[in-house]
C-alpha cells in the first residue's frame, strides 16, 4: 500500500515508516530482485505460477488461442501492461503452417483459426513451446470438452518451460471429464485470461530482474568540487559541481555588476542569457529574474537593470550573489535528470521529459542510484515521450549516449558527495546525435 495520497495518509498511524515514498521503495526493491504486485488477485495468481514453476523465465510467452479477435485484443492488452511477446522463429511458423489450415495468418499470439481439429493441437503446442525465442506457454482457449485440453497436455508434457492454461468463460461449470483433463495437466489453470496475462507480465519481469547482472557500487573520485553550504545551492555553484563531474554546462560566469556581465558576454559571444542568482531564489523566472537571447551589449545592460528591479520587487528580502551570464544553447529535446537520497531507501535517479512538461505531464521514470547504462536506456524506452528522442517532424535523432552519460555522472556524484541529498537538472538540453547534452539549469540541495 501507499501509491495514493489517501493510502499514505492512512499509513502514517502504523506502517508509515515502512512505506515512505512508494515509487522510491518500488525502484529499490525491484533492483534488489523482488517483484512488487498491486492487487490481491496478482498476489494469488503470481504465487500460483511460482509454486508450480519457481524459476521465472526471462523471455516472454508464446500465446495460443482460437480467435483472431483475441489476438488483436491480447496485443493491445500486452502493450498496456508491459508484457513482451516475442516473435517466433521462421522454422516454427513453417511447422505450424504445415499443420493448421492454409488460410491462417500465423504469428505470436497464434490463432489456430476455426478450421482446427483436436488432432492438430498436440503438434502445434509442441512446436510453440519448443521455440527458442519463448520462455513459457500461455493457452487461452474456449472449451467445454476434454479433447482440446488433452491435446495441449500431450503437446507440452515434455517441456520444463512454465505453462498456463485458461478455459474462457468463467460463468459456466466445466464437466467432470474436463476437470479430470485439467487435473492431469502440467499447466497452471485459470478461468480469466486478463488476470493470468497480468500475472505473466509480472512473472517474466521478475525473471529479468533476477537475471540482471549487478555491479558493485563504487564512489568515483571527483576533483575540483567547490565548497558547498547547507540547503539549496545557487545555480552558478550547482553548475560548478556538474562541471567537475564532467557534465556539460553552458559557457559563462557569475557577474556582480553590469560591467562584469558585459565583459563575460564579450568573451563567450552573443546571444547570451542573464539569470539572477541566489540560493533563496529557486523560481527565478517567476520573479522576473531571467532574460534570454540578449543579442548585444546594449540589450544586456538594459536586461541587467530590469531583472535586478524585478527581483527586488518580487523577493525584497533576497540578497543576490549577482547574475549568471551564459552563452545561449542550441535547441534540442528538453529532458529532466535528477537524483534524491531517501533516508529510508537510499538514492534513486529520475529521468523524464523536462522543461515545463515535468509537472504538467509527469512523464518520469525512476532508477536505482547504482543504475548502469542498460538500465538508463531501458528507462528512456519506457517514457511516453520517447519518440521525441528518435526525431519527429524533421528533427534529427537526439544524442541518447550523452543522456546516458549524464545520468550515470549524476549517480556517481550522489555516491561521491554524501552530503548532497537532491540534484535537479531541468532542462537538460539534448542536442542532435553526436552533439552532446547541456545542463541549462541546476539545483543542488545538501543536508
Amino acid at each position: 500500500a501507499g501509491r495514493s495520497a489517501k493510502a499514505r495518509k492512512s499509513a502514517q498511524s502504523h506502517t508509515g515508516a515502512l512505506i515512505g515514498d512508494f515509487e522510491t521503495m518500488r525502484t529499490q526493491v525491484e533492483d534488489a530482485g523482488a517483484i512488487v504486485v498491486s492487487t490481491m488477485d496478482e498476489v494469488m495468481d503470481l504465487v500460483e505460477i511460482l509454486q508450480r514453476f519457481p524459476v521465472p523465465p526471462i523471455k516472454g510467452p508464446a500465446i495460443l488461442t482460437a480467435s483472431g479477435a483475441y489476438v488483436g485484443l491480447t496485443n493491445d492488452f500486452a502493450e498496456e501492461i508491459g508484457l513482451e511477446i516475442p516473435e517466433l522463429e521462421p522454422a516454427t511458423l513453417k511447422k505450424i503452417a504445415d499443420v493448421l489450415p492454409s488460410y491462417g495468418n500465423y504469428g505470436n499470439p497464434l490463432d489456430t483459426t476455426a478450421g482446427f481439429t483436436p488432432p492438430m493441437l498436440p503438434g502445434v503446442t509442441r512446436t510453440l513451446i519448443d521455440d527458442p525465442n519463448v520462455g513459457m506457454l500461455f493457452i487461452s482457449f474456449p472449451t467445454n470438452t476434454p479433447a482440446p485440453i488433452k491435446g495441449f497436455n500431450e503437446g507440452m508434457a515434455h517441456s520444463p518451460k512454465p505453462k498456463v492454461m485458461v478455459a474462457l468463460g468463467d460463468t459456466w461449470k466445466l464437466g467432470p471429464d474436463v476437470e479430470a483433463a485439467i487435473k492431469e495437466s502440467s499447466a497452471v489453470f485459470s478461468r480469466s485470461s486478463d488476470r493470468m496475462l497480468r500475472a505473466i507480465a509480472l512473472y517474466t519481469r521478475y525473471g529479468r530482474l533476477l537475471a540482471r547482472t549487478r555491479v558493485t557500487e563504487t564512489a568515483p573520485t571527483i576533483g575540483g568540487l567547490p565548497q558547498l553550504g547547507k540547503g539549496a545551492q545557487p545555480e552558478w555553484l550547482g553548475k560548478q559541481v556538474l562541471a567537475a563531474a564532467n557534465i556539460r554546462v553552458p559557457d559563462g560566469a557569475l557577474a556582480h555588476t553590469a560591467e562584469e556581465a558585459a565583459t563575460v558576454a564579450k568573451r563567450i559571444g552573443y546571444p547570451v542569457a542573464l539569470k539572477a542568482q541566489a540560493a533563496a531564489l529557486s523560481h527565478k523566472t517567476e520573479a522576473g529574474g531571467v532574460a534570454l537571447n540578449l543579442k548585444d551589449e546594449s540589450a544586456l545592460r538594459d536586461a541587467w537593470d530590469t531583472i535586478m528591479q524585478n527581483v527586488r520587487r518580487a523577493a525584497p528580502g533576497v540578497s543576490l550573489d549577482g547574475a549568471l551570464v551564459e552563452r545561449m544553447s542550441s535547441r534540442g529535446v528538453e529532458l529532466m535528470v535528477g537524483a534524491k537520497r531517501d533516508p529510508a531507501w537510499g538514492t534513486v535517479l529520475l529521468l523524464g521529459l523536462g522543461g515545463i512538461w515535468v509537472e504538467a505531464l509527469g512523464d518520469v521514470q525512476m532508477l536505482p542510484g547504482s543504475a548502469d547504462a542498460a538500465q538508463v536506456i531501458d528507462a528512456l524506452g519506457r517514457l511516453r515521450s520517447k519518440k521525441l528522442l528518435d526525431g519527429v517532424r524533421g528533427a534529427p535523432p537526439a544524442d541518447v549516449d550523452a543522456v546516458v552519460q549524464t545520468v550515470l555522472a549524476i549517480g556517481g556524484l550522489m555516491r561521491a558527495v554524501p552530503e548532497i541529498i537532491e540534484i535537479d537538472v531541468n532542462p537538460l538540453m539534448v542536442h542532435a546525435k553526436g552533439k552532446g547534452a547541456t545542463a541549462l539549469d541546476a539545483l543542488i540541495v545538501t543536508a
